[in-house]
């Protein structure tokens, strides 16, 4: 049996792009029904222990678990990124796999999965988050489910950074479309296509992936020795992706800063970020080169969040809203069910084509694949669409229609976009 080698992680390189399970309100996952997608691995043994080992402060030496690119060329196969996979429950990886099988997400996702120790999928996860220090990506299974049965078998404990959005007067909303329609349905939703799911899970690995890509520097791996923990891939200070996009770009709103320092961090908001408006909100937005509220978190995610919309428009042609809502529209349907909108205070469409924003984005996308020319793309990027402020986001759907602003509900539509995307709160 395979001695799995473990060393110390130092507390600094514990540093994790989206969020640590210790912030949780629920305390530590519980990933102790973890196992290896396929038994026959190489792995096999190794994977679900690694994907815990950062509970204790440890971490997996490299001649242990390496990065994938020790074991594949420029484009890791599925068979490969497979045997890196640990799961929960079978389905998972299964649904996994056919998404990677069948063709339903983009070929870029396999070349930015070279990084990658493993990736987890457990039923305890929410939300999903990278971990540099493991080199490994926790993925909520909620982006993998196709029926009811597999989505039954998925906790049902909120994101704990839902919890912070109450305190604020004006909240984000974020959506992809496809035209003037939603681009997929929620992971709320009732069912859903294999196309539709791999649209979700798509925009989910584009952003953990973004972060993988940042943080590890696949180019230390020959100098290093099998006996040095995963750690020891770290990009140093000054060698990050996020931190050249950073220094050429700066995103400096103090307001939007703590705004989002208390939406997804949880830390303390003063009454001035508290009854912040979606009016002013949306000015310092138009001041500054971010494409969503979610960039003001860290720089990592400034990075990751311009990568996501990026890919989103490239491959699949879908738009990304990006608003500030306040004041609750309520109703209710034929049935007694109560009904929700919110009026937009300022909104955006595809704001990856402001003349602020698509330097970074340019930026960002030439040292994640610089393989790709992107400036015929950036370059062919249209201006934003500006929503109708005092519209309810529902009717923002179709920007070409005009609005009565009566804030009046349509139930069936309502009903239609409560199994549409996520509306506002936490971006994984």
């Amino acid at each position: 049996m395979l001695k799995i080698q473990f060393i110390a992680l130092l507390p600094c390189l514990l540093l994790v792009a989206c969020i640590s399970d210790e912030s949780s309100s629920s305390g530590k996952l519980d990933l102790s029904d973890l196992r290896s997608y396929n038994p026959d691995s190489d792995y096999a043994e190794q994977l679900a222990t690694c994907a815990s080992a950062y509970q204790q402060n440890l971490e997996c030496k490299i001649g242990t678990l390496p990065p994938l690119s020790a074991d594949s060329s420029d484009e890791p196969t599925v068979d490969e990124i497979m045997d890196r996979v640990v799961v929960s429950h079978q389905w998972m990886g299964d649904n996994f796999r056919a998404a990677l099988t069948e063709q339903l997400l983009p070929i870029e996702i396999r070349k930015m999965m070279r990084p990658l120790a493993a990736i987890v999928i457990d039923d305890d996860i929410r939300p999903s988050f990278f971990l540099s220090g493991s080199g490994m990506i926790y993925l909520d299974p909620k982006y993998l489910w196709l029926t009811s049965d597999e989505k039954s078998t998925i906790s049902e404990v909120q994101d704990f950074r839902s919890a912070f959005a109450p305190q604020m007067t004006a909240l984000p909303a974020w959506r992809y479309l496809n035209g003037d329609e939603y681009a997929y349905p929620s992971n709320d939703s009732t069912s859903r296509s294999a196309t539709e799911m791999s649209y979700s899970l798509a925009r989910l690995l584009f952003h953990e992936l973004a972060h993988a890509n940042d943080f590890i520097e696949l180019e230390r791996l020959p100098s290093l020795s099998p006996e040095a923990g995963f750690s020891s891939l770290l990009n140093p200070e000054g060698g990050q992706m996020s931190e050249h996009v950073q220094a050429s770009h700066p995103l400096q709103s103090s307001t939007l800063l703590n705004y989002a320092a208390a939406l997804y961090l949880g830390e303390p908001a003063s009454e001035f970020t508290k009854s912040l408006s979606g009016i002013n909100a949306g000015a310092h937005r138009n001041s500054e080169g971010a494409n969503a509220t979610y960039n003001y978190t860290t720089r990592y995610e400034d990075f990751a969040m311009l990568v996501e919309e990026t890919m989103m428009l490239r491959h699949f042609g879908f738009r990304r809203d990006t608003a500030f809502v306040e004041q609750e529209v309520t109703g209710t349907d034929s049935s007694g069910e109560a009904l929700t909108d919110y009026v937009v205070y300022w909104g955006q469409r595809g704001r990856i084509g402001d003349t602020l924003v698509r330097p970074r984005a340019q930026m960002a996308m030439e040292k994640l694949l610089p393989d790709i020319s992107w400036g015929s793309f950036f370059d062919s990027l249209a201006e934003p669409s500006e929503m109708a402020v005092g519209a309810t986001w529902l009717d923002n759907l179709d920007l070409t229609a005009g609005t009565d602003n009566d804030l009046s509900l349509d139930a069936e539509a309502i009903s239609e976009r409560s199994q549409a995307q996520d509306f506002y709160g936490p971006h994984d």
